[in-house]
């Protein structure tokens, strides 16, 4: 019983910070149970009155506390006591106890909040230790999973600038899981968002062909000085954010942005081998909103961005390291000569490999640029494209697919 013992403040001067306390009319069941806890080694303290137990927990009650309520009590019931409790701004932990038959009363305790319910049937108090254990063991992951939900928010928030307001709802494990759930999905891939809630770590992983989209602003440091710092913030956002729109649509995997610069990959975190032609649709289609914005900017007369786009296929590793502030990157050869098919672009063009090209020349229409040299030196061979063909799309642009393309990428 050490478990209770470890983990329960001890107030100065409170002789009775017992870890569980015990309400029920029954003189002789409280002592009875009192007597059961006491010989497992769990400390207790009983009261047969409703009206003293509710005086004592709203003045004396602290973490960590385990209550035992008996459902009848005489006048009153065991949900009036902790229904007032819950009113009063408190959240109790509790094991409810019913009369052998009374199913739905145990129902009405549950939907109170009650960890478990305990049948007052013949030899049932033999089973009370067994089933404090179990609640004190429930109460500790529920704690676990408030801390983890905090934590979780401070993250969300720096790096998404939502303004999430957490309300903790510690009644039922389920109902916990299910928010820590929803805030890790919007940093992390679904994935690997449940397996750190199931497992508490992820592990990276290997995956042999996985598409890396680049997108950066053309001449970036000379455009900055056409903006206020907080309109170019604002402006980098709304583009950013138009992005998340399209490949969202496309079934693809944001990675992150670095300034001036939008990473995102099909293929990762399930392995997709249909994903390079979706890749290479995000980055036209990208590149046309974008075009789309400068067209209107120029009319107003206002700064705009125009950007290059970069695509390469190959291995990479992907999955999240550290302990704070989770992050979903990939690391590997190809991300790198993401970087170079970037690099080497043009504005308002997409620039993609010859390893992309072999995957995805069946659907767009390109044109070979020959070996073209790297930043580092070395010489790649690159193609441009320019739109869908025909038969795979539904728009004289070629900018969006028809049923054919969507099924032979696997959208359907």
């Amino acid at each position: 019983m050490a478990l209770y013992n470890k983990s329960l403040p001890n107030p100065p001067g409170n002789s009775q910070a017992a870890p569980v306390w015990v309400l029920d009319d029954d003189p002789m069941m409280v002592e009875g149970i009192k007597k059961k806890l006491t010989v497992n080694g769990i400390e207790s303290r009983v009261f047969t009155d409703p009206r003293l137990f509710t005086e004592s927990y709203l003045s004396e009650s602290f973490d960590g506390l385990l209550l035992i309520i008996d459902y009848q009590l005489g006048s009153t019931t065991g949900l009036a006591v902790i229904s007032e409790l819950q009113r009063q701004g408190h959240r109790p932990d509790f094991l409810a106890m019913t009369g052998y038959g009374n199913e739905q009363v145990a129902v009405s305790l549950m939907k109170a909040g009650a960890i478990d319910y305990l049948v007052k049937e013949k030899g049932f108090i033999d089973h009370v230790p067994l089933a404090v254990e179990a609640a004190f063991k429930r109460m500790h992951i529920n704690r676990k999973l408030e801390k983890a939900t905090v934590s979780l928010k401070r993250s969300l928030e720096k790096q998404k600038k939502l303004n999430q307001r957490i309300q903790a709802q510690n009644q039922e494990l389920s109902r916990e899981k299910a928010k820590v759930e929803v805030l890790l999905q919007n940093i992390l891939p679904g994935r690997i968002a449940r397996e750190l809630l199931t497992v508490g770590t992820t592990k990276a992983r290997y995956y042999p062909c996985v598409s890396v989209l680049y997108a950066d602003v053309e001449d970036f440091s000379a455009k900055t000085t056409l903006f206020k710092p907080i309109d170019l913030v604002e402006k980098l956002d709304e583009y950013f954010s138009l992005f998340d729109g399209i490949i969202g649509r496309l079934r693809l995997e944001k990675i992150k942005t670095i300034g001036d610069c939008y990473m995102c990959a099909g293929g990762i975190p399930e392995a997709d081998t249909l994903s390079p032609a979706r890749v290479v649709l995000a980055g036209l289609q990208i590149q046309h909103a974008v075009a789309l914005e400068a067209r209107e900017a120029i009319a107003e007369k206002r700064p705009f961005f125009t950007l290059r786009v970069g695509i390469h296929t190959g291995e990479v590793v992907a999955g999240v390291i550290g302990r704070k502030k989770f992050s979903y990157d990939i690391w590997g050869n190809a991300a790198n000569k993401a970087h170079w098919m970037v690099q080497a672009g043009e504005e308002n063009k997409v620039n993609i490999s010859s390893e992309t090209f072999e995957l995805v020349s069946d659907y767009f229409e390109c044109s070979c640029r020959g070996k073209v040299q790297t930043k580092h030196c070395q010489f790649e061979e690159m193609y441009f494209v320019y739109r869908l063909k025909p038969e795979y799309s539904v728009d004289a642009a070629g900018l969006e697919p028809n049923i054919k393309f969507l099924e032979a990428t696997g959208m359907i």
